[in-house]
């Protein structure tokens, strides 16, 4: 699957984008985190919904956490103890934080194009006056933020039919989970990087700050300077594309990977423990475990020799 706006290079990363540093005779420093960030897909990504633009940051998380709030309408009853609780619904509310830091002149100037970026798309679109005297608001501000598989509107493809995000390959892959072991499931657990696979969120607040007494300050020139790390902080409502809760009829949740695209395997083919949880139970299973792991272990074994093999007979000359 392609990106969706080809305008945008910030999702690769190199510390030597914009050239050298000056004073900086051989390409003799190397970045890992470029690699983490480039190969690794460790990442946040925004997406501008109205223009499709983006823009990726490396994932040096520094804070991140989600509250789910239930809300209530209490009535009071005469003669009852407790008021009568009316569901009205729940909100998922997240907190983000994440440093930006540079390695180079560089990647200090592209880094405050991308926080500059973020910025603008917390504006809305505007159209043309029909009289053309001015503009007027044609589209809200909505961002969708996609971080690894913490922030990602995917599901297991039993959650999303005719979900057009997956490709026809990953449709085979994720039909196949139902079927696979617990080892198999966890061994396929992936999620794109790609940001119109995030979250929907109506962002309500962003702010970005240098401790500039502590941190190193590149110098570019006569009154221009870049700090080497800026930390952007974030707080957003996210706004369901689906419908979250429980089938009356199956007794089971309607999206049963919501909200990070996890399934838990449920071991059919396995020694269920009861709910008494009997030690005998327990025993069988821990043993089904070690064998099938032990299974699982064979299997590599035989094929790291393989591989080993083929390569032996390639290096013969």
């Amino acid at each position: 699957m392609s990106k969706s706006d080809d305008t945008d290079d910030t999702n690769y990363f190199s510390v030597s984008k914009y050239g050298r540093d000056k004073g900086i005779v051989q390409d003799t420093y190397v970045d890992m985190t470029d690699a983490y960030a480039n190969y690794g897909q460790y990442v946040i990504s925004f997406q501008h919904l109205a223009s499709k633009r983006t823009v990726y940051f490396k994932a040096f998380v520094k804070d991140y956490s989600e509250a789910f709030n239930v809300s209530w309408t209490p009535t009071s009853v005469y003669g009852r103890t407790d008021p009568i609780q009316t569901y009205t619904g729940t909100t998922r509310k997240v907190t983000l934080a994440f440093d930006v830091p540079a390695a180079s002149v560089g990647e200090a100037y592209e880094n405050m194009g991308r926080v500059s970026k973020l910025v603008q798309m917390l504006y809305p679109t505007y159209i043309r006056n029909d009289e053309g005297t001015g503009r007027i608001i044609g589209q809200a501000p909505l961002v969708r933020v996609k971080m690894m598989n913490l922030l990602t509107r995917e599901r297991t493809y039993q959650d999303s039919t005719a979900d057009s995000t997956f490709t026809e390959m990953e449709q085979v892959i994720e039909r196949s989970l139902g079927m696979s072991s617990p080892q198999d499931t966890i061994e396929a657990y992936r999620t794109s990087p790609l940001p119109e696979n995030g979250v929907l969120a109506a962002i309500g607040n962003i702010s970005y700050k240098s401790d500039l007494s502590k941190i190193q300050i590149f110098e570019k020139g006569p009154n221009t300077v870049l700090p080497q790390s800026v930390t952007v902080s974030l707080s957003f409502d996210v706004i369901h594309e689906e419908t979250i809760g429980w089938d009356s009829n199956s007794k089971g949740p309607l999206a049963r990977s919501f909200p990070h695209k996890i399934t838990m395997s449920d071991a059919e083919n396995m020694k269920q423990v009861g709910s008494a949880q009997s030690p005998a139970d327990i025993e069988t299973r821990m043993a089904q475990e070690e064998r099938n792991q032990a299974s699982d272990d064979q299997r590599l074994a035989q094929s790291d020799a393989f591989f080993s093999l083929l390569s032996g007979r390639g290096n013969k000359k």
